[in-house]
């Protein structure tokens, strides 16, 4: 059986542990799953808190933590959470955290926006937006920016195992998913012989996070294996490096690297130029058309995603070398931001022009520039969705399914394809829905 857990705000939730013990862990500050199958898409993930106050204890996944289990993690926004104890307490992941998951099988982490998390505590933490254990975990189309922790702000991978003698621990503060009865309540899943494939991260873009240590601002790693960094950019985050090993190694290819990689090949180190705040890349981007469709790396192969993040095709134009990064040129996508001075203060769904039309007609609208409506005062960075259905309720067109950042938006609709008569167009954004009526007029 597959768990979903779809379409949900997972907000301001706190988990504390205050017992002592070696292993007394706090894990899954708003959400915890465990021994299954899960789908976790389309959460909203905020403003949640793990937080260990005994000498001794570990903190493990502000926003979620996957323990044991199949998951795919896709189109969630991770924002605001944390993972916090005083300076004898390692804390990791400050957004989602995925720990031993069984060999045979694999957790994707797949178009979601990590941003704005922390992992605060002791010199052993790290993983400010993810911290992967033990996990061969595919981890594509993401944006991980603006995550703080001691070793890699953005995204932490570790080699480990668990003890057979591990405690149980105190759990999720907003939710709590798993067949515990499987197997023993965090018992151990590895022992030291048993072999587990590296994490792999593919056009993700990890930007301006923070590693406190001054050590892997964008990535780190340590252990005996050896993750795949392809086709992603690693930029302008605070550390002396982007990217920190601290045992084992790390292979990175085609990638945007502050400073450079050089003992791989296709890396270069230019400033991404994003174009606004959704991190879609300007027409002038030195990442263009420099990624990499499909690679051979120690006998295996990996490919590109075929779409990126806002859903455009992989590579666009087709025929030419896929971007660096999650998103494609954002000239090639509709819905793009008009060049007007400010952004929209709240949301608005304007009337279609021309309207009655034939056969197409422009639909504007409008993001604000800070998303109150969802709790947390940060710009804007979320999913939309603009549909079209006929007068008795049935879809007919989606016009734009995505995320968006703040800003004036126009889409166009070519409706050749319906007869005449009156239709719906609904806007849904955050907590915002607004339906208007159009006409198509032979």
């Amino acid at each position: 059986m597959t768990v979903r857990i779809e379409n949900n705000k997972i907000l301001n939730n706190t988990m504390t542990s205050t017992a002592a013990g070696t292993q007394n862990n706090c894990l899954g500050g708003g959400l915890i799953i465990q021994y299954g199958n899960f789908v976790v898409t389309k959460n909203l993930i905020s403003g949640n808190t793990a937080s260990s106050l005994s000498t001794g204890d570990i903190n493990v996944g502000g926003g979620m933590h996957a323990y044991g289990c199949s998951v795919q993690f896709r189109e969630n926004i991770v924002t605001g959470n944390q993972v916090q104890g005083p300076s004898n307490i390692s804390s990791y992941a400050g957004g989602v955290s995925f720990w031993a998951a069984e060999v045979q099988r694999q957790t994707l982490v797949v178009n979601n926006i990590i941003s704005s998390n922390k992992a605060i505590g002791g010199n052993l933490g790290g993983g400010g937006g993810i911290m992967a254990f033990d996990e061969a975990a595919r981890i594509e189309n993401n944006i991980i920016v603006k995550n703080t922790a001691y070793l890699a702000g953005g995204v932490g991978c570790a080699r480990v195992y668990l003890a057979a003698s591990e405690k149980p621990a105190d759990d999720g503060g907003g939710a709590v998913f798993g067949r515990i009865s499987e197997q023993g309540h965090h018992s151990s899943l590895y022992t030291p012989s048993m072999v587990v494939a590296p994490p792999t991260l593919i056009n993700n873009t990890i930007a301006y996070n923070k590693a406190t240590s001054g050590s892997g601002g964008g990535i780190a790693t340590r252990g005996s294996w050896i993750p795949k960094v392809i086709n992603s950019i690693v930029w302008g985050d605070t550390a002396s490096n982007e990217i920190y090993i601290q045992s084992g190694s790390i292979r990175v290819l085609y990638s945007n690297v502050t400073n450079g990689w050089p003992s791989d090949s296709g890396n270069i180190s230019v400033n991404p130029q994003f174009a606004d705040g959704t991190y879609r890349l300007a027409n002038t981007s030195g990442c263009l058309q420099k990624g990499i469709d499909s690679v051979q790396i120690d006998g295996a192969w990996y490919h590109a995603p075929p779409f990126c993040t806002y859903g455009m095709p992989r590579p666009s134009p087709a025929g030419t070398r896929p971007d660096i990064g999650a998103c494609e040129n954002p000239t090639l996508v509709d819905g793009v931001d008009e060049p007007v001075n400010g952004l929209p203060k709240t949301f608005a769904l304007e009337q279609n022009y021309p309207n009655p039309f034939n056969p197409t007609t422009t639909i504007k609208y409008q993001i604000p520039n800070s998303n109150r409506q969802m709790g947390f005062g940060v710009s804007y960075l979320g999913f939309v969705s603009l549909k079209v259905f006929d007068i008795l309720g049935r879809e007919v067109a989606t016009l734009v399914n995505e995320v968006q950042g703040a800003g004036f938006k126009s889409v166009q609709w070519d409706a050749s394809g319906v007869a005449s008569g009156v239709y719906l167009y609904r806007l849904q954004a955050g907590g915002f829905v607004e339906t208007k009526k159009c006409l198509v007029l032979r």
